[in-house]
């Protein structure tokens, strides 16, 4: 005898035509009309629910458990009301924090002195958020469990395996909660130290990043030590990092601490003076008008500190092409010991990295400036290979000791996640450096009475900088670009030309043009589009595709009396 096969209570009820998200509904037998289970009559047209509705409500019953509605909005808060057939009650649940959290963010970022006053108060507002998010979410989790059903909407009255299962929920909201305000203060109090210039401030640092816009930020590797009773802090490392979000790419160039530079305000002398004298705005104003490009933040780094951040990280790998020998590094109590480290791939930890980065065994900056960069890219490469969840306070906790920042705090978290995703083979690493075995350098060496000096070739740093900060896609587009301007405004095109060429754009010629109010920027060429959208931001407005006349270059740029210059975004 063949025994006739039946398809599992669960899968016949999946495919019963009457079902609905959460099984508690009934369709009236005048009108058809589906309505909730707890639903004394049709929404419709009023006629109470018959003996077959009351069997397809027993059918579902499967789906009536208040238990597992708890357990849904654990994993997400609004979905086990979705579960019960409460669909506008899920969507509310669901989109009040969200539009909360939208209206709060945009209110931080137009008012800068309120994210300045809560950076003060950071570790107390983190942990508030974090207590009304666990209170919201229990609610809403109670609320899912007494849900309406066949059997009520009280939270008396269930059965002992979803008494069980709404223990279990809140068991694992307690973990969750706990762990994410162990997080969320932690995080809290880097940003408060990290951010503390920009709060000192009341709020005054440049605008926030665009994301897309490229990013100049000035690196200062500050030498703070005890001793004598008195606190010292020097410069002892100048390096500009720059970051191309549009090509995911990135750079660092180190200044040597002896290059003589004007500084503003303050006459000539050694670019490590600037931050002696004017603090870390300073230093980066001087680095800025040395190098012709915008820098729009700064960070300072305890090299201290530093050491301790890679301890943190287990170490880093440093593949040192040159074997690193000093009889007389110092030590932090003002002493000297030897250092002796090998050439090739090894394991640093927080002290021999440091040393490494530090040492001055060759007496010249330039070694060291490449040996620091190296440093870098390995904590990098290492921090995006270890941060996780468990690791995250004591990084938190290093990192607040070690690095203070002007930057703006709402693009903190956007710029750490852009340079932790750039390969390290993108990261364009270059030094200035005097010319040796053969080598074109940028400086000069100059041994005079009045001390050493390293004096800038102009042309040769405006072309190192234009390889490391502008834009290669320019570049590689080469596109011919003419530039027309008033007779009256001749000398400021001629100015625009070597700005613009220093740059990488081709500049075919410079014209004579009829005076007009605004800056236009034409496209000739529908395939050099991106040479004309980087000009025009440059000079401050759009890109046309009107006009121009018979010339023959890909990008027409005419000056307008509105023009003022090159403008501060790279």
């Amino acid at each position: 005898m063949t025994r006739r096969f039946r398809a599992p209570r669960l899968v016949r009820v999946l495919l019963d035509t009457d079902f609905v998200v959460g099984g508690r509904a009934w369709r009236c037998a005048r009108c058809a009309t589906l309505n909730l289970g707890g639903a004394e009559a049709c929404r419709r047209c009023g006629a109470p629910p018959t003996a077959e509705a009351a069997l397809d409500r027993r059918r579902t019953r499967i789906f009536d458990h208040a238990g597992l509605a708890a357990a849904l909005s654990v994993f997400l808060p609004g979905l086990g009301q979705l579960y019960a057939g409460r669909v506008r009650r899920a969507a509310t649940i669901i989109a009040a924090p969200l539009a909360i959290g939208f209206l709060l963010f945009a209110l931080l970022s137009l008012v800068s002195p309120l994210v300045a006053a809560l950076l003060r108060v950071a570790v107390g507002v983190a942990a508030t958020v974090v207590a009304l998010l666990a209170v919201y979410h229990g609610a809403v989790v109670l609320d899912a469990f007494a849900a309406p059903s066949t059997r009520g909407r009280l939270l008396a009255g269930k059965r002992p395996i979803e008494y069980a299962a709404l223990a279990g929920s809140f068991a694992v909201l307690a973990v969750l909660y706990v762990t994410l305000f162990r997080q969320a203060t932690a995080w809290a109090s880097l940003t408060a130290k990290v951010f503390e210039p920009f709060q000192q401030s009341g709020g005054s640092s440049g605008p926030a990043w665009s994301g897309t816009d490229r990013l100049n930020v000035l690196l200062l590797g500050v030498d703070t030590r005890q001793g004598s009773g008195t606190q010292t802090e020097n410069t002892d490392t100048i390096i500009v990092l720059t970051v191309d979000p549009l090509n995911h790419a990135a750079g660092m160039l180190s200044v040597p601490r002896d290059t003589l530079v004007s500084i503003p305000g303050h006459g000539q002398d050694k670019i490590n003076a600037a931050y002696a004298i004017g603090g870390a705005d300073l230093a980066r104003k001087t680095v800025s008008q040395f190098l012709g490009v915008p820098i729009q933040s700064y960070a300072l780094v305890d090299f201290i500190g530093f050491r301790r951040i890679i301890e943190a990280v287990d170490g880093v790998d440093i593949d040192a092409p040159l074997p690193v020998r000093d009889e007389d590094y110092p030590t932090e109590d003002f002493g000297v010991t030897r250092l002796d480290i090998r050439a090739g791939p090894q394991l640093m930890d927080g002290e021999v990295a440091l040393r490494y980065s530090r040492s001055r065994h060759d007496t010249n900056d330039f070694s060291r400036a490449d040996r620091q960069q190296r440093v870098i890219s390995a904590l990098k490469r290492r921090i995006s290979e270890r941060s996780t969840l468990l690791q995250l306070p004591t990084l938190v906790d290093e990192l607040s000791g070690a690095v203070r920042t002007d930057l703006d705090p709402s693009s903190a978290l956007p710029l750490v996640r852009l340079g932790l995703s750039i390969d390290n083979k993108d990261i364009d690493r270059q030094v200035l450096k005097p010319a040796s075995g053969g080598e074109e350098g940028q400086l000069r060496e100059d041994n005079s009475p009045n001390g050493y000096y390293l004096i800038p070739i102009r042309a040769a740093v405006d072309a190192l900088v234009a390889q490391v900060f502008y834009d290669p896609q320019v570049r590689a587009e080469s596109a011919m670009v003419e530039i027309r301007a008033p007779s009256a405004r001749s000398s400021t095109a001629d100015e625009l030309r070597g700005d613009l060429e220093r740059r990488h754009y081709s500049i075919a010629r410079v014209t004579a043009a009829q005076a007009q109010a605004r800056t236009t920027v034409i496209l000739r060429n529908p395939d050099k589009r991106y040479t004309a959208e980087q000009l025009a931001r440059a000079l401050g407005t759009t890109v046309s595709t009107q006009g121009g006349g018979d010339s023959d270059a890909d990008v027409v740029a005419i000056l307008g009396d509105d023009f003022r210059g090159v403008a501060t975004g790279p």
